[in-house]
């Protein structure tokens, strides 16, 4: 449903990576969201936007 209102059912795998590193703390949001620009940077700059978006909902529900 995240994914769906993001725009992209494909960005679910994303959600839920951003919702378990907000539960268990295994890595911080702004290293969780820095470490996927750098794999995907320039060159992929529309999925980097929806992906961030969707890392930031996912730890929001793992972290609330």
């Amino acid at each position: 449903v995240i994914a769906e209102k993001l725009g992209n059912v494909r960005a679910t795998n994303m959600v839920m990576i951003g919702a378990y590193a907000g539960k268990t703390k295994i890595v911080s949001l702004d290293g969780l969201v820095a470490s996927f620009k750098e794999v995907f940077g320039s060159a992929k700059q529309e999925l980097v936007v929806l992906n961030e978006k969707a890392i930031r909902e996912g730890w929001g529900i793992g972290n609330g």
